[in-house]
Formats: C-alpha cells, structure tokens, sequence
C-alpha cells in the first residue's frame, strides 16, 4: 500500500512530495533498497522532498539537509554527516546513536565473504555475501555502542578491526554513559562506553586512542 501511494503521489507531477515514514511497514532490508529506489526516483523526476523519518540510515542515504526536531522545536540544521557526529543534541542519548562514514572498496574475498574497506589510509574488514555492484564510494553504519575504545593495541583477541584515532570530546549524555568523539582522518567516529571506563582509562581530548569495531553494516553505494 505504502508503494502504490507513492506512485500515485509521483503520477500526479506534484511540485512538492512530502514523505512522512514512508518505509516504515516494511522490514529492514526493504527499507534500505526502497530509499535507494526513492533517491533514483528523486533524481529523475528533479521534484523537492521533504522526508520525514527516524531512522538514520534512510535520513543519510535521501537527504541532503537533515533539520532536527525535538518536542516540536527546531534543534538543528545542516549536513546529516555532521548532525550525526555531534555530541551535544538529543540524537546522542539515543541507544542507536553512531555514526555514517564514507568508504571505499579495496579488495572482496569470495571464499571468506569478506570486503576490506580503505577508509583515508586505514582498512576495516566487512562481511559481505557478495561484492557491492559498483567500486565507487560506499556508506556504511557504525553504531556507538559496537565500538570497543583502548588507549593501547590489543593483543590475542578476535576483534580485527582496529582504527588509530584521536580524540575530540568526551561527553556524558545519559547517566553512567559517556559518548566519545573521535576523529578518523576527516570523518568522525562516536564511541559509547562506561563513565566508570571513561574515567578509569583518565580520557583527554587530543589523545591517541585505538577503536575496535565489532560490527559494521552496508548502507548504500555510489
């Protein structure tokens, strides 16, 4: 129903469509290939859109100004890349906090499944069931909450990937949490952990801290 709607919607050659959760009775998957969908449809028949959603993944692949609202006021504008990366608005306390960053396919292993990422001059392993169709730039989602943050490498452990970081802030945002921002070349990682950790590992802005990420998933192409 929500697809045939937005085909009527585009049939009738508005000047203005606005989407209001449009994705929002389908599956996670779904949701990701409709917006890819939806952003070709965009760019084809050039009509503005204003897309309502709360989810990040479809807010990043669509648009190209995120405005933030919170309990009806207006909390931010700009680039969702760098609303995303901020520590001091509400998005931070939220549990899927975490960031988009922009990477670039270097290698894909059939046997292992597995595609190496080049991020700047650093590499990230990602599980994939096939290579992504095209060799262009790729985005992928990093959740806070998947990242593990230490001032030194770590030895004989099954965490791989591993980016040299430097840190930018420290910020509590709930009770007990803290988010960190990180800075990874010219993008920006957020890290949620402890207050107790954060404190016990005596983190300061501009130091050197090495992130491990347990889990990395594909958003888009191109």
């Amino acid at each position: 129903r929500q697809r045939v709607a937005l085909g009527r919607a585009l049939l009738a050659e508005p000047d203005l469509l606005l989407l209001d959760e449009p994705f929002s009775a389908l599956d996670s998957r779904s949701r990701i290939h409709q917006a890819h969908v939806l952003k070709g449809l965009q760019r084809e028949s050039g009509i503005p859109m204003i897309f309502v959603s709360h989810a990040m993944e479809e807010v990043s692949l669509l648009c190209d100004q995120l405005v933030l609202l919170a309990d009806g006021r207006l909390e931010a504008q700009g680039r969702p890349s760098e609303i995303f990366a901020r520590t001091d608005l509400s998005l931070a306390s939220r549990d899927d906090v975490g960031v988009m960053l922009t990477a670039t396919l270097a290698h894909y292993d059939d046997e292992e499944q597995m595609a190496t990422l080049q991020l700047g001059d650093q590499t990230l392993m990602v599980t994939m069931e096939h290579a992504p169709d095209e060799t262009g730039e790729l985005q992928i989602k990093v959740a806070g909450r998947d990242l593990v943050i230490a001032t030194a490498p770590i030895a004989h452990s099954s965490l791989s990937n591993c980016l040299a970081t430097r840190l930018l802030e420290v910020r509590e945002v709930r009770p007990g949490q803290t988010l960190l921002q990180l800075a990874l070349g010219q993008q920006i990682l957020l890290a949620r952990i402890t207050s107790r950790s954060a404190k016990r590992l005596a983190l300061v802005p501009g130091q050197r801290l090495y992130a491990y990420i347990k889990a990395v998933s594909l958003v888009g192409e191109g």
